[in-house]
């Protein structure tokens, strides 16, 4: 019996150390040309939806995301879409679909993500707040 537990737990503790933490933190950012300051977070989870598609009086909301693998995004997806990263992925199969809808631009990088929100006129994304830098625009989320 008590090697069963200590086998159990030292499983437990090897796929503890592998899942990815959705504790890491984002800010939202968008090119700095965008005249938008803040959002709720019900905009934010529309503007990640595509239900959302234009910033008002301003233009077409073109929006990026991060890897499926990143701790950023697992917190995002937690957090704002109040769904896990696979989940939010079968979302976006499924409107692709019924509706052919595509999701947000994945890049395999947050550089990337950052670089091209800093590049598109109307672009949003989110970040590590340690990636942020003066290139982009950091927008606050009422309800997070």
């Amino acid at each position: 019996m008590a090697t069963r537990l200590m086998r159990w737990l030292l499983l437990a503790g090897i796929l503890g150390s592998v899942v990815p933490s959705a504790a890491a933190d984002f800010v939202v950012v968008v090119n700095p040309q965008v005249k938008v300051d803040h959002l709720t977070k019900a905009q934010l989870k529309r503007i990640y939806r595509k239900e959302m598609t234009e910033w008002p009086g301003d233009g077409a909301i073109i929006v990026f995301d991060q890897p499926a693998s990143s701790e950023v995004r697992a917190a995002f997806s937690e957090k704002v879409l109040d769904a896990t990263v696979a989940e939010v992925q079968n979302y976006w199969i499924n409107k692709k679909m019924t509706a052919g809808l595509t999701g947000p631009k994945v890049f395999r990088s947050p550089t990337l993500v950052k670089k091209f929100v800093a590049r598109t006129p109307g672009a949003i994304g989110y970040l590590a707040p340690d990636q942020v830098d003066d290139t982009v625009k950091v927008v606050q989320v009422d309800g997070l």
